[in-house]
């Protein structure tokens, strides 16, 4: 409704009334830290980090336009490498690091983040495909496109709502399982989209497959990342969530965005929209299973875990 009576800015606008009034509900409310033993800020690795990550992020993104061989995209892709190889020296050798290695070290936090950024650059591409397919392909309105995912935001909510009672039943990893494989049923399906209008089979019906296994999964990786942290360090440990969450889904969706542009590019149709439509597809396929593969992480590391038991 915002994109359609506003203007796509607004979408983002929107967001700084929200932000201002949580300021002041936070300043008035909150009480103020009594800790009077503040740690400095490891300004070296936030900034190798974040350049890290953006080159990183840049560079990928280059390549469906330009080729990994471009020297804009070999150049990227090397200050990526180097900024995050300083970061990790950074964090060594730094009296007050902004992610201790020993935190890094814990097989529940490096595998519940890897977990997470997979799952991220999934659900990041897997809207903004359906979105470009709705609106570029079917002809759909941005406010129809918004309603036409309704159904697949309702299972998501509800997911996510199912997920707690299922977390203390089941656990976390069995939960991650489940859903990493329902996703990827859910985008396996989508895989075969046509150039029509087809919108309960090619795109309702995945879609709340889809969205039931991305539901299933946010609490469980979040309590995944978190368990046997530290209290004094439970507030970096959610903060390597959102980063993971934050980082994968800038990452995977250009990396997809690649795939897609790479596929358009080669295939054979000599109809335009076929060739953007088979590019979605194969993005489709390759999301659904990098899902799978998160299932199987998810599976043998618990595996594994459980054996050192």
């Amino acid at each position: 409704m915002i994109t359609t009576g506003l203007g796509w800015r607004w979408v983002l606008l929107i967001n700084v009334p929200i932000g201002a009034a949580l300021w002041v509900l936070a300043s008035a409310c909150l009480d103020p830290s009594r800790d009077r033993d503040r740690r400095p800020l490891d300004l070296p690795g936030a900034l190798t980090v974040t350049l890290g990550a953006a080159a990183l992020t840049y560079g990928i993104s280059q390549v469906g336009g330009y080729g990994w061989t471009s020297e804009r995209v070999i150049v990227a892709l090397l200050v990526a490498v180097t900024m995050l190889g300083l970061f990790v020296v950074v964090e060594q050798r730094s009296p007050a690091p902004l992610v201790p290695p020993s935190i890094l070290r814990r097989g529940n936090v490096l595998v519940a983040n890897t977990i997470v950024a997979g799952l991220s650059a999934i659900m990041t591409a897997t809207l903004y495909f359906l979105s470009l397919y709705q609106q570029r392909i079917l002809g759909d309105s941005p406010l129809r496109t918004g309603l036409a995912l309704v159904p697949m935001s309702a299972v998501l909510t509800l997911g996510a709502i199912t997920s707690k009672s299922l977390l203390s039943r089941f656990g976390a990893r069995p939960l991650v399982a489940a859903g990493g494989l329902l996703m990827a049923g859910g985008l396996a399906w989508p895989a075969t989209i046509p150039a029509h209008d087809d919108y309960l089979l090619h795109v309702l019906g995945p879609t709340l497959i889809w969205a039931a296994g991305a539901g299933i999964v946010t609490m469980p990786c979040a309590a995944l990342a978190t368990a046997g942290i530290a209290a004094e360090h439970a507030g970096l440990a959610s903060g390597l969530v959102n980063t993971a969450r934050q980082t994968g889904g800038a990452i995977g969706l250009a990396a997809l965005a690649t795939v897609a542009s790479t596929a358009t590019a080669r295939s054979r149709s000599t109809d335009s929209l076929e060739r953007v439509v088979h590019g979605y597809s194969v993005a489709m396929l390759v999301a659904g299973i990098t899902a799978a593969l998160v299932a199987l992480v998810a599976l043998v590391a618990g595996t594994s875990r459980h054996r050192q038991r």
